[in-house]
């Protein structure tokens, strides 16, 4: 008896187990789905990163060996690894911007998407150190994608983009030159390069980027009751185009901010139609630098909206002429990589840059091409005027012409 009671019990110890094996399936397959909010996980991943230690990582993003130092801090940080590439994935991301407190609006996940670009860059090196060069690749496409989840909804973010996309391109720039031929990862990464232009930040997104600047700036203007005055107060006393002094004391707070930013308004739309135009590079920029001269000299007698249409549009040539500079770049790369699949094929770099690669902005035209001792170098053929004005040394006329050197393994 004592028998058939003890089968018994294991009969009914094995249908409860059954049962609650089947209950949690039932669970699994309800649970609700992870995020689609890329910054939800971007967020749980700026949680896990180990403290910043840029002392020990910079040489090795300098060109240096990984030591196992450096190992075990990027160990340290692989669950954050793990979540920012699932967050790539993900195709939306909001950060949560409080965009009503204006220009004071905080950005902290800019800092940390600073860091964590660092961080998988490293680990593209320790991959690329141990010969897994197409994961190494890999992580530079997530630092990529990164830089479109960055956004381009505020100044800081677009300039923090261009970085962080800059920064994933000299990532694989490095690879390229310490890797073996290997056409087939060559050709995947052609593919993934031409995906990659596809999505770059355009000079519409540029232009989407000086808007929100601009009414983040007009925000400001509108919860600060004191630059409402100011500037209220100017049109009062040169009210100029915009009527008499009653007209202006009888204005609504919302009516003065709309007149602050009425200059702007049609020097944007001006700025929009040079970025849609067929003009080339040099005639863009100087149009643009002749939009932002004629704008400062016509609202001069208004020191107040002067002081807030010109910080905005004072960032129209640095970021036209950085958004160039990433073109740049990433046409020598896909360029780049057409002639380490050529020499890929035959054993040796082609004598003449072939026909049909990506052009240099700055000129419209092929880059000059160079074969050096360790590989080659793509020049580009017209200086670049912003950085030429900007950083040319004190005493000298020289020109900024950028050129983009490639080393190949022999």
């Amino acid at each position: 008896m004592r028998n058939i009671n003890l089968s018994g019990r294991k009969a009914i110890c094995y249908i409860c187990i059954i049962l609650f094996l089947w209950t949690l399936g039932v669970q699994a397959v309800t649970l609700p789905p992870d995020p689609d909010n890329a910054a939800l996980l971007y967020y749980q991943a700026f949680l896990l990163l180990p403290d910043p230690n840029m002392n020990l990582i910079n040489p090795v993003l300098d060109g240096a060996e990984p030591d196992e130092k450096v190992r075990e801090y990027i160990e340290d940080a692989h669950k954050a690894i793990e979540l920012a590439e699932a967050a790539a994935k993900v195709p939306d991301c909001t950060w949560g911007v409080v965009y009503s407190q204006g220009l004071g609006a905080n950005l902290p996940q800019l800092e940390q998407c600073h860091y964590l670009t660092n961080i998988l860059n490293v680990e593209a090196r320790i991959l690329t150190a141990d010969g897994d060069y197409r994961a190494a690749i890999e992580k530079c496409l997530t630092i990529h994608r990164l830089a479109q989840h960055i956004g381009n909804d505020t100044l800081l973010s677009y300039v923090l983009s261009l970085d962080v996309d800059t920064n994933a391109q000299n990532c694989i720039k490095y690879i390229l030159g310490i890797m073996p031929s290997d056409i087939d990862i060559l050709i995947w990464l052609q593919n993934q390069l031409f995906l990659w232009q596809g999505s770059s930040l355009s000079l519409t997104q540029l232009a989407h980027t000086l808007e929100m600047d601009f009414q983040l700036m007009l925000q400001s203007i509108r919860i600060n009751p004191t630059n409402i005055s100011l500037i209220r107060d100017q049109f009062v006393h040169n009210p100029g185009k915009y009527g008499s002094a009653d007209v202006v004391l009888n204005l609504t707070d919302e009516d003065i901010v709309i007149l602050a930013g009425e200059p702007y308004n049609d020097f944007l739309n001006s700025v929009i139609r040079v970025f849609g135009s067929e003009m080339p590079y040099e005639e863009k920029y100087t149009e643009l630098q002749r939009l932002t001269e004629d704008l400062e000299v016509e609202y001069s007698s208004y020191p107040t909206v002067v002081q807030i249409v010109i910080f905005c549009a004072d960032y129209v040539l640095p970021l036209y002429s950085q958004n160039v500079q990433l073109i740049s770049r990433m046409n020598a790369l896909r360029a780049a990589v057409e002639i380490y699949i050529i020499s890929a094929q035959t054993g040796q770099l082609p004598e003449i840059l072939p026909a049909n690669l990506p052009k240099d902005p700055f000129s419209g035209q092929d880059f000059e091409y160079e074969i050096t001792e360790k590989g080659f170098v793509l020049r580009c053929r017209a200086k670049d005027i912003h950085a030429s004005q900007a950083f040319r040394p004190p005493g000298t006329d020289a020109d900024v012409v950028h050129e983009y050197e490639f080393e190949l393994q022999m």
